[in-house]
């Protein structure tokens, strides 16, 4: 027999959880077909508990510079066609803050998103107000942009996906830096007070921006042999890390690829709709990991298989040899994947 080979690996942050709002069956009229599919897969470890710690594995990149960050902003930039270069990152996402009795709660925008012409004032303010201690903010789409620090910092951050809708609280930096990061934020949050109070600020209407969530520390890592051929996906960080790794990208709006050998399918759009409360994009993003993995099944080769997680620890298997047992419990998509 020959050895087994990963066909296709599917990525769905957001998977294996409750879903927002509305009953499942109400979701995909497939969803019942594809948990029963899923109750014949067997459950695998993966590398690491977390998504993007996930994938660097499955890249052959290094661990991350710093504990607990996998360097997201870095990567990301790479992959939205910057030049990162050596230098350290971080995500710095454009945020709403709302005090709330004694808390203060982080909001993003991707329901209102600001306009150009708002983005590029506050991030002009930012550069002329920060460039003696040379940091330096960019902002290649409206709602991702980027920040890059002076030097490497000793930093333990928070995902801006952790964190959004809830208090600041306990998710603020830590690290033997974190005092630096804290007083950037504090100082951001009273300068784009004072720019969104400004007349021209205001006549570029758009939501009122008052914060970034800097999270995702790191400079570009080294990359070793990758696990995929292909990777379809459109991600920031997915493409940064395919274009640092010289894999084939594609982008999920031209389809799911064209079937190169253990291809990697990574869905945002689950994540997306639990950041948002869009019922309507989490329909959409389920209805297009239902079709893809139905389909997968049906090409498996004798000795191909399929894996299908949400990047939190576990995640499904499925050979072909397992295709027929039809006795097996389904696997419900709305419960964590757990031994």
């Amino acid at each position: 027999m020959g050895q087994d080979r990963c066909a296709l690996q599917v990525m769905a942050p957001g998977l294996f959880s409750a879903f927002p709002g509305e009953p499942a069956a109400s979701l995909s009229k497939d969803l019942g077909t594809l948990e029963r599919l899923l109750g014949r897969a067997v459950l695998v470890r993966e590398p690491a508990d977390n998504p993007a710690s996930n994938l660097l594995n499955r890249f052959g990149c290094l661990p991350p510079q710093i504990p607990g960050d996998a360097p997201l902003g870095a990567l990301s930039l790479l992959g939205e066609g910057g030049d990162p270069g050596a230098r350290f990152w971080f995500r710095a996402t454009p945020v709403v803050l709302h005090p709330d009795r004694d808390q203060l709660l982080v909001f993003g925008l991707e329901l209102h998103p600001p306009s150009r012409e708002l983005v590029d004032t506050l991030v002009g303010a930012f550069n002329r107000h920060f460039e003696a201690d040379d940091w330096r903010l960019e902002a290649p789409s409206v709602l991702r942009w980027y920040l890059r620090a002076p030097r490497a910092l000793q930093v333990r951050t928070s995902s801006f996906e952790s964190v959004v809708g809830s208090s600041v609280g306990q998710a603020l930096a830590g690290g033997e830096d974190a005092y630096i990061l804290r007083r950037l934020m504090a100082e951001t949050e009273m300068l784009f007070h004072g720019v969104m109070d400004n007349g021209p600020a205001q006549a570029a209407g758009g939501p009122g921006i008052n914060g970034l969530w800097l999270d995702g520390a790191g400079a570009v890592p080294s990359c070793g042999k990758p696990a995929y051929g292909e990777v379809v996906s459109d991600d920031p960080f997915v493409a940064g890390l395919a274009r640092l790794c010289d894999v084939r990208l594609v982008s999920s709006r031209a389809g799911d690829g064209a079937g190169s050998p253990s291809r990697l399918v990574y869905i945002d759009g689950l994540q997306r709709a639990r950041r948002t409360g869009d019922p309507a994009v989490f329909r959409e993003a389920l209805g297009e990991l239902v079709a893809l993995v139905l389909r997968a099944a049906q090409e498996l080769g004798r000795n191909d298989y399929l894996q299908v997680g949400a990047g939190g620890g576990y995640a499904l298997r499925l050979h072909r040899r397992r295709l027929r047992r039809w006795w097996s419990r389904p696997r419900s998509l709305c419960e964590p994947l757990a031994p």
